[in-house]
């Protein structure tokens, strides 16, 4: 792994991705990661490629793998209910990030999803209570 990741930060992206695709490929969760933000903001010369940075997050259940995923389809406006599945899903696992975006999207009504202050506050105390300081500093404004 350190190996591709020195490439890649070299921006020697054409020997990096057979690398981390290979790592990717036997369950690497920082290569899935790399590879999908890599193909998802087409970093360096990469070609731009939703539907391989959908790959990548996809190989990649834990809960900051749905994290990411939920965010990417949000992010892309790919698919709206399965970014908010991915987040719940992450959130379920114990992620305190996917806990605020989801108190923040219920709160504001972000992605045309109905604001639900019942649920905002459930997701913005569940990340605060893990520790997320934005949580906390959400709260703090009420």
């Amino acid at each position: 792994m350190e190996k591709a990741k020195s490439l890649y930060r070299e921006k020697r992206y054409s020997e990096a991705i057979p690398l981390l695709e290979e790592l990717a490929k036997k369950g690497n969760e920082i290569a899935q990661f790399i590879l999908a933000s890599t193909y998802e903001t087409g970093e360096g010369n990469i070609k731009q490629d939703l539907k391989l940075a959908e790959k990548w997050y996809l190989m990649n259940e834990s809960a900051d793998g749905l994290m990411f995923l939920g965010e990417f389809y949000l992010r892309n406006e790919i698919n709206i209910d399965k970014g908010i599945s991915a987040l719940e899903k992450s959130a379920k696992l114990g992620n305190d990030e996917s806990m605020y975006v989801l108190g923040m999207i219920y709160k504001k009504g972000l992605y045309n999803i109905p604001k639900d202050a019942t649920k905002a506050e459930k997701f913005l105390q569940d990340a605060a209570q893990k520790g997320n300081i934005h949580a906390k500093e959400e709260l703090s404004k009420n």
